[in-house]
Formats: C-alpha cells, sequence, structure tokens
C-alpha cells in the first residue's frame, strides 16, 4: 500500500530536519573540541527531561548543561524536570 503523498512529504522534512540538527550539532562539537572539551552529542526523540536523563545516564555524564528556556520560550518545565531526575549535577544556565 502506497504512502498518502502528504505523509511522504511530512517524513522527509522531518529527515531533512533531523540531519540539519545532526550538522549543527557536529559543527559545535568541532568547536568545543577545538577548546580542548571532550564533547559528544545525541540526537533523539521522545520527552525532552526523560531523554537528557537517559542520554546522560547513559554516557555516565559527571554534568549536565541545560538552558532555562526553551525553544518555545517558556522558563523552567524541562530544566526543574531535569535536575529533579538526574543523578549527576545539573547547571541551569540563563538563556536570552
Amino acid at each position: 500500500m502506497a504512502e498518502p503523498a502528504a505523509a511522504v512529504a511530512a517524513s522527509e522534512a522531518c529527515a531533512g530536519a533531523e540531519q540539519d540538527l545532526r550538522d549543527s550539532l557536529d559543527t559545535a562539537a568541532t568547536d568545543l573540541r577545538v577548546n580542548g572539551l571532550r564533547v559528544t552529542s545525541h540526537v533523539t526523540t521522545g520527552e525532552p527531561a526523560d531523554v537528557i536523563v537517559s542520554v546522560a545516564e547513559q554516557v555516565d555524564a559527571d554534568l549536565i548543561v541545560v538552558g532555562n528556556r526553551g525553544v518555545r520560550r517558556l522558563a523552567g518545565g524541562v530544566p526543574r524536570r531535569v535536575s529533579r531526575r538526574a543523578s549527576c549535577s545539573v547547571l541551569i544556565v540563563r538563556t536570552r
């Protein structure tokens, strides 16, 4: 059974957005590595706080750094949940 054109277009748009995100993360990670930092990046889906904490546990992170505002410019929700659930230290930085 063929997929409807709208579903195919949405799937292609998501794949393109995911690749753009991977490219942006790779660029940022490279810049940080040049300055002597050990950096890993992960692109995944799910509830943000759960995913952040899960990845931190998988890589045995010492520190999670998260902004105080998300892409929707709402303060608090994800950083607060990350700080409550994480087993490592969490640094919440002020974002503009």
